[in-house]
Order: structure tokens, then sequence, then C-alpha cells
């Protein structure tokens, strides 16, 4: 975190004051002669792309207001600001969310003014690109239907032929050996996603082979993640056993290296025991829930001394591997299986997908960005919220304690219904009562339509001194579904801190929680 000077400063000391136009605040308060001065080294075009807090000292005589906008002119909301307005005297400190590109800075603005317009700071923002994972999100494919339309698809359509499913951007899912392809909408709260089915299983060569094209050079270690289950506990006279293999032609196939599965409610797998001649990759089980706990991942290698070229195609063939049966002792050609939502090929790697460099320095009196969490599916990315596959128990580091349900994710947690998280003692503060202001970064997960708005996490003070002013506003933040897929920054003032005060997080509904700071 790094920290500045501003001053505003009484009309003696115009001369040295630059005037910036264009900053506007509709709580005008007229009145009052001041000037303002900003040191050479307050500058905020070099935020981090990964996100980053930044604290300034505010000097002056009068009424005073803060505004962050973006190029657009609009209200910023990646840029958080805390305290907005104040008035002699006082401390600001900006908060930057992760710039969802990882190739594109993105611009604003921060204007400090006397609350009657007459003198201003305006300090530009630039916000460098983040550092998300190569190849994450671009092989992301998604079955994809208007709610309560599954004839018009969004992301592509079956055939004619009925045999496969065409993306718009030339992916597609073919049906090889079984009959046709049909397509379904899952319940009313899963809109916009939907399932492919198929019978037939009895032919030979039946299997689900996916087409991706390649985007730039591949190659290394991939994962390639899909659901797919049967009908039904009961209608599952399909293969039990399966093999995923992949090729960079559709006719020379490779056996891959490792396959993990989530079949009921096992968070975080161990990985399966692909057979030791490969013919065997995974079983498949009666289905368990319609919409959730099937996701599964296959890893293999494309090696870096035959990387696919840009413009390529990647292949990926799910077959069934014999004809065992689910249940029952034949496979019944009118039984289904059914691929589900879509795919992703993803970098495999164990590794935190959400991290932000913590703020250090005297003002910063706790920081935490729980990315030693390396548990369960990304939230955040599109197979993850689809799969609902949550991590292991937090293993809280000293100090911390947790009650009731709080899982580990990729570098986050998540708090369940009643899930509370409680740091530790903020031991710098010492016996002398002070003011302090929380910082952290939430999102609510969204499995139904149903009541978003009234979902909110709170912070309160646990164990000793301290009272907490007021719970984040959060109105309007997450009133449709696709608010639960983007981090907002959230910030909570205590009063009368003590190195004895420690503070819980606790939700109603279920949260996923990043990047808790504590400044003072």
């Amino acid at each position: 975190m790094k920290r500045y000077f501003i001053g505003i400063f009484p009309a003696a000391a115009m001369a040295a004051a630059t005037l910036l136009p264009g900053c506007e605040n509709e709580n005008n308060v007229t009145g009052g002669k001041a000037n303002i001065s900003v040191p050479s080294q307050v500058a905020l075009d070099d935020i981090a792309g990964d996100g980053e807090i930044r604290t300034f000292d505010v000097e002056s005589d009068g009424y005073w207001s803060v505004i962050a906008t973006g190029a657009d002119g609009d209200a910023a909301p990646w840029i958080s600001v805390e305290p907005a307005q104040g008035i002699g005297d006082g401390s600001v400190t900006l908060s930057f969310a992760k710039n969802p590109s990882n190739n594109v800075s993105r611009s604003g603005q921060v204007c400090v003014q006397l609350r009657d317009e007459s003198k201003n700071v305006l300090l530009p923002v630039v916000q460098g690109a983040a550092s998300y994972p190569t190849g994450f999100q671009p092989f992301v494919h998604l079955i994809e239907f208007a709610k309560g339309d599954i004839v018009n698809c969004v992301s592509g359509r079956v055939n004619e032929a009925k045999n496969a499913f065409l993306f718009n951007d030339g992916a597609s899912i073919a049906l090889t050996g079984a009959g046709d392809m049909t397509v379904a909408g899952l319940t009313a709260d899963r809109y916009y996603i939907g399932v492919l089915r198929a019978s037939g299983w009895d032919a030979e060569n039946a299997a689900w082979t996916v087409a991706v094209p390649v985007t730039g050079e591949l190659s290394g270690t991939l994962s390639f993640g899909f659901g797919m289950l049967t009908n039904s506990s009961s209608l599952c006279a399909v293969p039990r056993d399966w093999k995923v293999e992949w090729s960079a032609d559709n006719a020379t196939w490779h056996d891959i290296d490792a396959f993990y599965a989530w079949n009921g409610k096992n968070a975080c797998p161990a990985e399966s025991s692909v057979s030791e001649d490969k013919s065997v990759s995974f079983a498949l089980l009666p289905n368990i829930n319609a919409d959730a706990y099937n996701h599964r991942q296959a890893v293999f290698t494309v090696p870096a001394s035959a990387p696919l070229a840009k413009g390529s195609t990647l292949y990926v063939r799910v077959a069934k591997a014999g004809d065992t049966p689910v249940k029952g002792t034949a496979i019944d050609p009118s039984h289904i299986v059914r691929f589900t939502f879509g795919c992703c090929v993803s970098q495999f790697e164990k590794k935190a997908y959400h991290t932000t460099t913590m703020p250090v320095g005297e003002q910063v009196v706790l920081a935490q960005g729980f990315d030693d969490c390396l548990s369960g599916l990304d939230y955040m990315s599109d197979i993850g919220h689809l799969a609902y596959v949550t991590g292991a128990a937090y293993d809280a580091p000293e100090g911390w304690s947790v009650s009731g349900t709080v899982t580990a994710s990729i570098g986050y947690v998540r708090l369940a219904a009643k899930g509370v998280l409680t740091t530790p003692a903020l031991a710098s503060l010492g016996t002398t009562p002070t003011d302090i202001v929380v910082s952290f970064k939430a999102v609510v997960r969204c499995s139904s339509t149903n009541a978003i708005d009234k979902k909110e996490i709170t912070v309160q003070v646990a164990q000793g001194d301290g009272t907490v002013e007021a719970q984040p506003d959060m109105t309007g933040e997450f009133s449709k579904r696709d608010d639960c897929f983007a981090w907002r920054t959230f910030t909570v003032r205590v009063t009368g801190a003590t190195a004895s005060t420690r503070l819980a997080f606790s939700n109603t509904g279920q949260w996923f929680l990043d990047d808790v700071v504590v400044t003072k």
C-alpha cells in the first residue's frame, strides 16, 4: 500500500495551486475559499493489474469529497473510496479491484475537491492488465439456452443430422454411433444452461467427441473438464466404463495421464485409478443429482516438441469402454446418457487463480489474501460455478478460527449459510482505542434466481474492543444472476479497536470472501 499527502490550503497559498476543472459532485455546499496543492509524487497511473490499495492524507480547512470515475466519466465500481467525504484533515483509502483483462489496461480518474467545487485535484488512474493464467478462460464452451427456450440456443445449435452440437465459434460436441442427439433445459433456477441427451449406447463405437479451435500455440499439461451422467438413478442401463483420449488430428488418439471425478459430495477427490493398461479412464455412477456433483477432469499432456498450432483443432473423445451396464445385465439402447453444460480445456495447475499483492506498511494492521487455498474448482470460471463443487474445509492459519462450514477454494474461501470466519486479535494496535477500516472482497453464490437481494455478509466485533459503525451497503449489488460472478469490494469502519479486537465475518446465504485488509 502506498501512502501520499494531498494538501487543500487556504487562499494565501493560491499561487502554488494547480486547478483542474471537470470534477462534479451532486452534494454541493456553497462558500469557502481554498486552494489545492499536490506533491509531485502523488500518482495513480501505475496501479497493479491484480489490484492494489493506496492511501493518502488530505489537509483542508473546509468540506471536501473524493469521486472515482472511469474512462467514460461514469462512476468506477472498481475503485472503492473510503471515506468519500470529510471536513478538515483526513485520510483516504483507495481500493482498486483486479482488472478482468489479462491484456488490456483500463483508466479513470480520482477527483479530490472542495464541496463547493471551487478548487480540485484531478488524479489520472491507469491500471495495468491482470495476471490470469494463459489458456484458462479461452477454451470454455457452454451449452447456453435462454430461460424457457431450449429451441433457440445462444451459443450454437444441434445440426440437421442430430449427431452434433455446433458452437458459434467453430467448436463442436459430436455423437458417434449412438442415436439422435436432443437438447434439454435444467430446472428453472439454472437458466441459460442446457444439456445434450443421447440413447443408443449399445453401438460398438459409441462416443462423444469434442472439437475445440486452438486460439494460440498450445502445449503442456492440460485439463479437459466436462459433465456426464445417466438420465436417472433407475434408467441407467448404459455403459459403466469409459475411456478419455485426445488427438491433434481426429485420427491418432493418445491416452490421458490422470482422471479426477466429483461424484456425490466429495469436494476434493483423489486421483482416480485410470486402469494400468489405460483401457478405462472412469466408471459412470447412477445419477445422483441432475445439475450438481458430476464434474470430471481428464488430465493429459501435449508435448512441447509437438505443440498444437494456432488455428488447428484439439479433439477429446469420451468413448464407451465395454458393455457392462451401470445397472442391469445388458445395455438398453433406449436409456440415455447426458453430456451436461459444456466443456472446458484449461491449463492444469495447482495454483490460486485469484491473487492480489497484499498491502504492507505501518498503517496495515492485517492483510489476508487466502492465496494458499488450492482446493475445489474455481467458482468464477464458467465450469466451476456450473459444477457447484466446493473445496475442502479451510485450514485456518494460526490466530484465525472457523465455526460452521468454511471451505477453501482457488485463492479465496467460501462461507456456507452458517459459516463464520474470525480474524486473529489485532495485536499491532496496542491498548489505545483506534479507528480502523476493514476492506474485503465478496461475491454471493447464486444457485437460484430467488431473493438474491436478501443475502448479505456482515462484519462483527467477535471479541475485545470496538464498535462497527455500519454494515456494508450491498443495495443493488447482487440483484440478478449475472452479478454473482464478479467480485465487489466493501468497507466497514470500526471505532475504538485495540489489540484485543477480533473481527468475525458471517452471512446469510452462501458467500465467497477474499482479500481481507484492515488499516488504521
